[in-house]
């Protein structure tokens, strides 16, 4: 019996390791962007999103700007344009637009997109 449930510890212990190399918490939630990319930094995010977004929108309001106020977005289930509110499509909407959003695919770097995404998910 005390084999066995050595057993179980370490098989519990392994699975453990490989979802934080994978960056998986406990909770099934990615700490990263998307499986095989790193995490963004919010610091640089945030100068990203002065630089290129906040003409644009408000980061502390859901006002409307031009675009809309993107306090919160990501708490919301959905985003305005009927996407799901999660990193995928936040990375898609920052690379090819929107109604009336340019696309910033080319005008920033990936790491500049993985590092406004994780500035976003703080609002």
């Amino acid at each position: 019996m005390r084999n066995k449930k050595s057993g179980t510890v370490a098989v519990a212990a392994l699975m453990l390791a490989a979802m934080a190399c994978a960056g998986i918490t406990t909770h099934g939630q990615s700490a990263r962007t998307s499986k095989s990319e790193p995490a963004g930094d919010a610091a640089k995010g945030a100068q990203v999103f002065q630089d290129r977004c906040e003409i644009c929108h408000f980061s502390t309001s859901t006002k409307k700007k031009i675009g809309p106020g993107l306090a919160g977005l990501m708490k919301r289930e959905r985003f305005d344009n009927g996407m799901k509110a999660d990193d995928e499509h936040l990375r898609i909407v920052i690379e090819r637009g929107g109604k009336d959003m340019p696309g910033f695919r080319g005008v920033i770097n990936d790491a500049q997109v993985r590092d406004l995404i994780a500035y976003v998910r703080t609002l």
